[in-house]
């Protein structure tokens, strides 16, 4: 009987052994999930804001094509736990709201599978976040939309002394260039004058040399 006991003991220690024996992670494995994670793509959304009659804005992270065998997390430290995920919503989208401009934002994007792969990184992405520009619907922007600093969002930090600057350096380009185009367009009707007036008294030499001719005969 202690016999059967010992062996029944051993029986279930070694089922429970080989229950929690997981499949190695190969190079093809690893391959696999990396092309799964090629197909997640990160983009983002500005948002304005209001609360307590304050307005504020900040930009939301977007997720498409998000997979069940990979976690896209926002780490600040996996080991206690602070970090954020991208929730499937069971479409493949999902999102974290919350960041300020100008952020670099680091996605790294772990193995969730039921294998020694599991928890390792297949990748990292970067989502570099643009800057707000309180000056984009200024009047001058109103009138001149291709300034470069007439953009509500813009790579980098616009600030006054700047934004003057460059406005200032666009209304002289601009004005050479319309100067330009104005002694282009005289040039261009001097020389049409010049031609129309040369055939037109090509025209008459020839009349008068053709009457001449007639009163002769």
């Amino acid at each position: 009987m202690k016999k059967y006991c010992l062996l029944l003991i051993i029986m279930m220690l070694s089922l429970n052994v080989k229950a929690i024996t997981l499949e190695k992670c190969t190079t093809e494995k690893m391959n696999r999930l990396k092309e799964i994670a090629d197909k997640i793509e990160f983009n983002y959304t500005f948002n304005k804001n209001s609360k307590n009659g304050y307005g504020y804005f900040d930009f939301t992270i977007n997720a498409t094509n998000l997979n069940k065998e990979i976690k896209a997390l926002i780490i600040q430290d996996f080991y206690s736990m602070n970090y954020k995920e991208f929730k499937n919503d069971g479409k493949g989208n999902g999102s974290i709201k919350g960041f300020l401009e100008g952020e670099n934002v680091s996605i790294t994007l772990k193995a969730f599978t039921a294998d020694e792969c599991s928890t390792k990184t297949v990748t990292v992405k970067q989502v570099k976040l643009p800057y707000y520009n309180q000056f984009y619907d200024e009047e001058f922007c109103l009138t001149n939309p291709n300034f470069k600093y007439c953009s509500e969002l813009t790579p980098s930090k616009v600030t006054k002394d700047m934004y003057d600057r460059e406005m200032k350096k666009y209304i002289e380009e601009n004005s050479n260039t319309k100067t330009n185009e104005d002694k282009n367009n005289i040039n261009i009707w001097l020389f049409v004058g010049i031609g129309a007036g040369v055939v037109l008294i090509g025209s008459i030499v020839a009349f008068i040399l053709i009457r001449r001719k007639k009163n002769e005969l």
